[in-house]
């Protein structure tokens, strides 16, 4: 009997985590054991784009609709009317799994997170910060497979919740490796490179905040930053706030290829004040970038184990990243990042995936 799976996430707008579980969905179609994705709306994004190509897509609502209860009935409906013996979910939509435990309580479910939970609650009142972890306890434990993006995800979650200590299991992002693409610099002049979200754990007002420093001290490069575009009134503001210009700061958007941006920077940068495991970070270092990253909770210390060419930071030491901003560029061969990134290859981790999912 084929092993069929199906898929639930929020969305596919292109994010790091949304372009991860794209990868194992499509590996997980393409070994023919993909039964259905489900997202709350599709965006019409490149990276939805892309899959709805390869597998219909279902929508729990429509994109201007935001009643979650009328999501969760029409789930209920479609998961009645599937198949699928095994359910993968991710991101928010992890605590469905209560949901797929009641209406088809003999699939298995596996759970991917997508951040070192003890980071995120820090940001949550009293009640939100208590109901959010006996909501996420009650939905692990009801699942058969808890996964996360590195060791030390998989060590704050068990400092958290160590019954569920034995189904908490730990695979790497992957980066694909090997591209030596030359690509033509998309500036006359050097830069340093992020791609970020703006969120609070992102630490953008850190990277911004620094960067002015670095100005101010006579630094010559400019600043490009990918993933925010130049109508998000918050990042204008913190411009505005430590007196940069827009000649100083580019602000890109989503883009869904970076590589040009990448391999041409001086510095890559990360100012995160945490993380799971950063997809840019890993991107960054296939290229033998030089990275300045925040030494913040999360994964990033497990790349650097082997990746030589990060200089790490305080988190929100602004004065320590400015200082930083300032070294010369020097990459690494890209064929010795190559081999120090040997265990976050795209292949080795999409099957190490595909094996828990069908186990």
């Amino acid at each position: 009997m084929i092993q069929k799976i199906s898929a639930l996430i929020p969305s596919l707008s292109g994010g790091g985590a949304e372009k991860v579980f794209s990868l194992i969905i499509c590996h997980v179609l393409n070994a023919g054991n993909l039964n259905r994705v489900y997202v709350a709306h599709d965006e019409k994004l490149e990276l939805s784009f892309n899959l709805n190509k390869q597998t219909k897509l279902y929508t729990l609502s429509k994109s201007k609709k935001k009643r979650a209860i009328n999501a969760v009935f029409r789930l209920i409906s479609l998961i009645l009317k599937d198949k699928s013996n095994r359910f993968f979910l991710t991101l928010g939509y992890a605590n469905l799994a209560f949901i797929i435990r009641f209406f088809r309580p003999h699939s298995k479910i596996f759970i991917r997170l997508g951040n070192t939970v003890s980071e995120e609650i820090k940001t949550l009142d009293f009640i939100k910060k208590y109901r959010y972890l006996i909501s996420l306890y009650l939905n692990l434990k009801i699942s058969d497979v808890v996964i996360v993006q590195s060791k030390f995800m998989k060590n704050d979650l068990i400092n958290l919740f160590p019954k569920l200590q034995k189904k908490i299991i730990h695979i790497y992002n992957p980066i694909k490796l090997g591209n030596k693409k030359e690509y033509p610099c998309p500036y006359d002049r050097p830069y340093i490179f992020c791609a970020s979200t703006f969120k609070y754990q992102k630490g953008i007002d850190t990277l911004l905040e620094a960067f002015s420093k670095y100005k101010q001290s006579g630094g010559r490069r400019f600043l490009v930053i990918a993933g925010i575009s130049r109508e998000n009134k918050n990042v204008l503001h913190l411009i505005e706030k430590n007196n940069l210009k827009m000649t100083d700061v580019d602000l890109l958007g989503f883009k869904e290829n970076i590589d040009a941006y990448i391999s041409n920077a001086d510095l890559c940068a990360l100012t995160s004040r945490y993380e799971g495991m950063s997809n840019f970070l890993l991107e960054a270092c296939s290229y033998g970038k030089k990275i300045i990253c925040t030494d913040s909770p999360g994964g990033n210390r497990e790349i650097a184990s082997s990746y030589e060419n990060i200089h790490f930071a305080d988190v929100d030491n602004t004065n320590q990243i400015a200082k930083f901003f300032h070294q010369t560029r020097v990459d690494l061969n890209q064929d010795k990042a190559i081999k120090a990134l040997s265990e976050f290859d795209e292949s080795q981790i999409l099957n190490q995936y595909y094996n828990i999912l069908m186990s």
